[in-house]
């Protein structure tokens, strides 16, 4: 068996695991603070968001069923674009999941706060926790994609319970006759795309299957159902939750409080319930970080096998996995876990959110140029394109540039390999 094709371990529900758990985080339960500013333009930010993505879940589907032999995401990239504008995409995509998987452990840390006082007091103690967190969960997916995928199934029905609770609630209240509050029209000073930034940074990793195809059996068809699946399941938690709070809660509370879930509760059910919301966000952030640390050493090892990064990173175990690459990612995720210490969860989700959403559209707009070059699904090719260059509008000139410099950071290692082939 070649190395495209072996260990495809993942069927439509672990694929599917792996997308709902990569887009539901600790975010969920921080996003409608975050989102209450903006009103019924969040509404109409989290129906472009969800719209622009399915576009481009559709391009990421249709390129598959062309190539289902390709490595994953960003082989489609290197077919459609050439190696090394899909090296680059790929080395992007990476560095986007290196600082998601510090902000998870972070967030995940800043949770458990609440259960263990000195982790809420101390910010070296928060750093040491997180840094655990990520390396307990690159321990366990060293032992194998199956021990990885079967928690990450486990982890998201757990993390959706709390979310189905919540909405069953939000019906209860609405049902009720409860009054809903206003939701504002007036952005203020706040450019239109603020939000768009916000809802698009929810809904990154729908591409998960993709980038993990070749763990995934008949990816042709199960990374279709996986992708759009997810999507969905997510995409609507998200923007359900995220309105209905803001309908049932007071603006000006809701953008005032860290826990925007834990003011639900304390509203319509029980005034202690802090600690069983944290314990959920803190299952919430666990869940999607072992799913970014799955994909952390599976992007670097696809790049390695299609030619466009030193043979290195697809060195793996008897169990498939890339060990050299997973602990280089996650030695990088920790260290970039020290350097967000004593700068507050809060300001570092903000910078995060935006750096971490422009660095992945870059993987979004080479799909779409990939498909239109192809010729493959030019219709939601071009709605994507239009789509992701209007949220990286959104993010800012000085954000933007600063991802195509992360991104062209990794020329010199394309150089490196490249060269002795042209000679």
């Amino acid at each position: 068996m070649d190395a495209a094709s072996q260990d495809r371990t993942f069927g439509v529900w672990t694929a599917t695991a792996l997308v709902v758990g990569g887009m539901i985080g600790a975010g969920i339960f921080v996003l409608p603070a975050q989102l209450a500013p903006y009103g019924w333009w969040s509404v109409g930010a989290w129906i472009a968001a969800i719209l622009g993505s399915l576009a481009l879940a559709l391009v990421f589907i249709a390129l598959h069923r062309a190539f289902p032999a390709a490595q994953g995401a960003v082989a489609l990239v290197e077919i459609g674009l050439g190696p090394l504008p899909g090296m680059l995409v790929g080395w992007s995509y990476w560095l986007s999941i290196l600082a998601t998987n510090a902000v998870m452990a972070l967030a995940a840390a800043s949770y458990a706060g609440v259960f263990v006082p000195v982790l809420a007091g101390d910010d070296t103690a928060s750093g040491l926790f997180a840094m655990l967190l990520i390396v307990l969960l690159t321990a366990l997916n060293i032992l194998g994609t199956r021990a990885a995928g079967r928690f990450q199934v486990v982890a998201t029905v757990a993390k959706l319970i709390p979310l189905v609770v919540a909405s069953a609630l939000l019906a209860v209240v609405f049902a009720g006759g409860e009054q809903t509050q206003a939701l504002t029209t007036d952005l203020g000073d706040a450019s239109p795309f603020a939000p768009l930034t916000a809802t698009m940074f929810a809904l990154l990793g729908f591409e998960a299957a993709s980038v993990a195809a070749a763990r995934v059996r008949d990816p042709a068809r199960n990374v279709a159902r996986a992708t759009v699946g997810g999507l969905l399941i997510a995409g609507s938690f998200y923007m359900l939750l995220s309105t209905g709070i803001a309908l049932a809660v007071p603006a000006d509370q809701l953008a005032a409080s860290p826990a925007p879930f834990a003011l639900l509760f304390d509203r319509f059910v029980s005034s202690n319930s802090a600690a069983l919301i944290a314990a959920c966000a803190m299952l919430a952030a666990i869940g999607a970080l072992n799913g970014w640390v799955l994909l952390q050493g599976e992007v670097p090892r696809t790049m390695a096998l299609t030619g466009t990064l030193p043979a290195w990173f697809a060195r793996s175990n008897a169990a498939g996995v890339p060990v050299g690459t997973m602990l280089l990612s996650s030695a990088l995720a920790c260290l970039l876990v020290l350097t967000q210490l004593g700068e507050g969860l809060a300001q570092v989700l903000e910078f995060t959110i935006t750096l971490t959403t422009a660095t992945s559209l870059w993987l979004y707009l080479a799909i779409a140029l990939a498909a239109l070059r192809l010729r493959i699904a030019r219709p939601p090719a071009v709605l994507g394109l239009v789509f992701a260059l209007l949220v990286m509008w959104g993010t800012g000139w000085w954000i933007s540039l600063l991802s195509l410099l992360l991104m062209l950071s990794g020329l010199p290692f394309y150089r490196r390999i490249r060269a002795p082939a042209a000679s």
